[in-house]
């Protein structure tokens, strides 16, 4: 028994003895590896459960066609959220640590106020995400890769018309399968990929908590592959950062994380049967609302800033008096 246990933990220390680069290798080949064995049982699922043929799926994603399938691509999103984020990340954290749990800050019951805060991060910051949200659609490649970025403006447009097929449809109950599928799942898998692994691997990696932060974020834009969209997104990502570094608890960004998906599909879902107007997604995006802007920035910094604080408060207290 005893050389059992000495050997486990042999082996877990080896790979939390290998380099920062190590660990960041071997996390996108598991992501990798992950994806591609979902994706594979993803596919012997589907077919029974949705009456369909292998030559037929391979058929509909070749074409992209899936008008008429909408519940099949809702599957393989959420397969696709769970192989090519979460499952790689509960791997990476045991692999790394032996528990997975620690590893991903996962284990710690976030505080109530700052999970409140969080929220309140999220909803502060949506005038600043729009302005820089146009700004980024402004922007345009040199003249010599013109090509490449027509051809991201027109992926841009493919994953926006994909996105609507989700979104055009009023029911409650396709409501409630997206707030799942573009909300709960993605938020859960994103912050263990992004924050709990890649944000640590940079982190040990630079011996700097910001410039973890910044990497992961930056990382966290590029693989969602949305040119319009990259400066907002990395901005969300640094919060996301802070808000894990200040609280300890991986929870509190995601639910950050969520609260901000589960937002935009609201949004359209009340949009879409005309109960408001289109306009709450568009302040901060112009001259005239630029004052939301600026206040969005005074809030977003006097709410990072009472997280903080209320975080290294409860902290001292915890340590207690010095003897």
């Amino acid at each position: 028994m005893g050389k059992s246990t000495n050997f486990g933990a042999m082996r877990f220390e080896l790979f939390r003895d290998i380099s920062p680069f190590g660990k960041l290798v071997l996390t996108f080949f598991l992501m990798g590896s992950s994806y591609l064995v979902i994706f594979i049982l993803t596919i012997l699922v589907a077919v029974p459960i949705f009456g369909t043929s292998f030559t037929e799926i391979i058929e509909l994603f070749r074409t992209g066609d899936f008008t008429n399938n909408i519940n099949l691509l809702t599957f393989f999103q959420i397969s696709y959220s769970a192989g090519l984020f979460l499952i790689p990340a509960l791997l990476a954290g045991f692999l790394f640590h032996g528990k997975t749990l620690d590893y991903l800050s996962a284990n710690k019951k976030p505080f109530g106020l700052s999970l409140l805060l969080s929220i309140l991060v999220i909803i502060g910051a949506v005038p600043l995400i729009n302005f820089l949200a146009e700004f980024n659609m402004n922007l345009s490649l040199p003249e010599r890769l013109s090509g490449l970025e027509a051809r991201l403006r027109e992926v841009e447009l493919e994953s926006e018309e994909m996105m609507n097929l989700f979104l055009s449809d009023t029911s409650i109950s396709r409501f409630l399968i997206n707030i799942i599928m573009i909300a709960v799942v993605p938020a859960i898998g994103e912050e263990f990929f992004f924050r709990g692994v890649l944000q640590n691997i940079f982190t040990e990696w630079f011996r700097n908590r910001h410039a973890g932060i910044i990497i992961a974020a930056i990382l966290f834009s590029f693989m969602h592959f949305q040119f319009l969209g990259f400066i907002p997104r990395i901005l969300l990502g640094a919060l996301f950062g802070y808000l894990l570094v200040w609280t300890g608890s991986i929870w509190v960004p995601v639910m950050a994380h969520f609260i901000n998906n589960a937002t935009a599909v609201t949004f359209y879902f009340l949009y879409n049967r005309g109960l408001i107007s289109d306009q709450l997604n568009t302040i901060g995006s112009d001259n005239e609302s630029l004052i939301y802007t600026i206040s969005s920035i005074l809030f977003l910094t006097l709410v990072m800033g009472s997280i903080y604080l209320v975080e290294t408060r409860k902290a001292n207290q915890s340590q207690g008096p010095v003897a």
